[in-house]
């Protein structure tokens, strides 16, 4: 069963679940803050699993960082948009 998240921290997601979506992550929890708006979100894969974290309006990538890494993942990004296109690249590879 999913969580429900609420709609700020959908919304701060933006295209990000749809996309961990398409490559069948699905959110397994979530944790929000009431004071600044930060939140970090699990996702589940069928194989591993990783979490969208935004702390003080920066998103990151937390998981296996060997393997985050090398692609560019293991970093802070502005926008939940500016993360889309590595973490897209990313997946696209491990479906090869």
């Amino acid at each position: 069963m999913q969580p429900e998240m609420s709609v700020s921290t959908i919304e701060g997601l933006g295209p990000l679940i749809a996309l961990l979506a398409e490559f069948d992550y699905i959110p397994s929890s979530f944790v929000e803050s009431q004071s600044f708006g930060d939140f970090r979100v699990n996702f589940i894969g069928s194989v591993d699993s990783l979490a969208i974290t935004r702390d003080r309006s920066q998103f990151m990538v937390d998981g296996n960082r060997t393997i985050l890494e090398p692609a560019g993942l293991w970093q802070a990004f502005s926008t939940p948009h500016s993360l889309a296109v590595p973490l897209t690249a990313w997946l696209k590879s491990r479906r090869a």
